[in-house]
């Protein structure tokens, strides 16, 4: 655990370290990369994150993606253990939610994926889908029980690292997208 914590510390002060023109430019490589994936899902519902701070901002591609008609679901945060995707028609259908985030409002209808492409935010992500999240656990948990989709860590590149220990309640992702590398799907 406290190889984990070093270094989600070290990722943090990393991408909170980009200046706002680099990190606008690399959200839009990855925002087009985060649609052409999408569009081979498009019968399905995206499951995707709004970014808090300096994560990974796909506030391009979700837009687009609503603008052309896909299903598109992000997260919301019940009590200490539980996450529910739920449909959003426009950020409109957002609110302030728990630790500062952006949550889909309570109305909004929950989507259960199964098939579905899912991008999914973290810390750090290893060669073979290891991820360090937050340490809450909330997408582990979450997908060890809604199994059937395939996730796509979504980072900046300086955020892959050689090697990450996991945990045996470690939901791997199937592949990770960087503005260098494309997710293999």
């Amino acid at each position: 655990m406290p190889e984990k914590n070093i270094l989600r510390r070290e990722a943090k002060i990393k991408r909170d370290s980009l200046n706002p023109a680099e990190k606008q430019l690399l959200d839009s490589v990855i925002c087009r990369k985060v649609l052409a994936l999408a569009a081979k899902f498009k019968d399905k519902p995206v499951l995707v994150y709004i970014a808090k701070g300096s994560e990974t901002d796909l506030s391009e591609a979700i837009v687009k993606m609503l603008s052309d008609g896909f299903t598109v679901a992000v997260p919301r945060v019940y009590g200490k253990k539980e996450m529910k995707f739920q449909q959003i028609v426009s950020f409109d259908d957002l609110e302030d939610g728990v630790f500062g985030l952006r949550e889909p409002k309570k109305s909004c209808p929950v989507v259960l994926p199964f098939g579905s492409i899912v991008f999914v935010p973290g810390l750090a992500f290893g060669p073979n889908g290891e991820r360090i999240g937050y340490g809450a656990g909330y997408y582990d948990r979450y997908f060890s029980e809604h199994k059937g989709n395939l996730l796509i860590g979504t980072c900046y590149d300086f955020q892959v690292r050689e090697k990450i220990s996991t945990e045996p309640s470690d939901v791997p992702m199937y592949s990770v997208l960087t503005e260098k590398r494309d997710a293999e799907i």
